[in-house]
């Protein structure tokens, strides 16, 4: 349920799009410019570059336009890798930050216990290197505790939904900067009334699912 994969940069330049959303070029050292220490799930989501990528997405910025240029090219084969007939995406991916002293995300879970279905599937993908401290950990196989290390260029699909996971403190000397985002197929999607444990978006289509393309 964890697969590794490599991608193409030059086709799928995530790390410029990034920059580009929030005017910096050295993200690995955000940390130096910025107080972005991260400990409680809560406020995870909550710091001024998280407010500064999702706005793009609630305005429709340039910036949004040339990401989406990349990020639906990029789902389309994954979605036919796992044979969807009707796949929704994630409508905005989840941006991650985890500075030197802090998590990303605050606390330990299992996907479906923040009202995810447990047919999606989640994207790991990093833009900045994700190592030692400074990546996710996953309790996999069994009660085994893992990191998913990645470079630029390398991401994970893997079962978020089913497999417990979090941060611990990272204890490196540069920030990760990461997106998660989900697939799931629209016959295996069974949140109909739930919504999102932080934004309070409906976890229906035309809310935290979007269409990618149907097929016959």
């Amino acid at each position: 349920m964890i697969s590794f994969y490599q991608y193409d940069t030059k086709v799928f330049p995530f790390i410029t799009s990034v920059q580009e959303m929030l005017g910096e070029l050295e993200l690995q050292s955000l940390h130096e410019r910025m107080d972005i220490v991260l400990l409680d799930r809560e406020k995870d989501q909550s710091t001024e570059l998280h407010k500064k990528f999702y706005s793009h997405f609630h305005n429709k910025t340039t910036e949004w336009e040339d990401f989406m240029k990349i990020y639906l090219p990029f789902l389309e084969p994954i979605c036919e890798e796992l044979k969807y007939k009707n796949p929704l995406y994630q409508t905005i991916p989840t941006f991650r930050v985890h500075a030197p002293g802090g998590k990303a995300v605050g606390e330990w879970h299992i996907d479906s216990d923040y009202n995810h279905s447990k047919n999606e599937w989640n994207i790991f993908l990093p833009v900045t290197d994700a190592y030692d401290t400074s990546t996710i950990f996953v309790e996999y196989p069994d009660d085994n505790i893992t990191n998913l290390e990645a470079k630029y260029g390398d991401y994970y699909l893997w079962k978020g939904s089913v497999i417990k996971h979090g941060n611990v403190q990272n204890t490196t000397n540069q920030t990760r900067i990461s997106l998660d985002f989900r697939v799931v197929d629209e016959s295996q999607l069974d949140t109909k009334g739930k919504r999102s444990i932080n934004n309070i978006t409906s976890m229906e289509v035309g809310g935290y699912w979007t269409k990618l393309k149907d097929k016959d």
